[in-house]
């Protein structure tokens, strides 16, 4: 039986998720720029968002296979 609901986490718990796998921190505004990506697999239940921690994975590794030109890219400082 497929399971129609995704694991939901909360973007806090997404945060210290990232920062426990991670040498350099992420913040929230990084998190919430990242939400707002196409195709991030987050939703919005009320005023909150909750992040498909299934999917996140398989979402990362099309956007590192995905030919990006260098000068579409930006770097952002740390935790922004």
């Amino acid at each position: 039986m497929v399971n129609p609901l995704p694991n939901l986490i909360s973007v806090t718990d997404f945060i210290e998720k990232l920062n426990r796998a991670s040498a350099a921190p992420i913040g929230p505004k990084a998190v919430y720029r990242l939400i707002q990506q196409p195709g991030f697999p987050a939703i919005m239940i009320g005023n909150r968002f909750y992040i498909m921690i299934d999917r996140v994975n398989d979402w990362m590794l099309e956007q590192a296979n995905r030919k990006t030109a260098p000068e579409q890219c930006e770097v952002m400082p740390n935790g922004q």
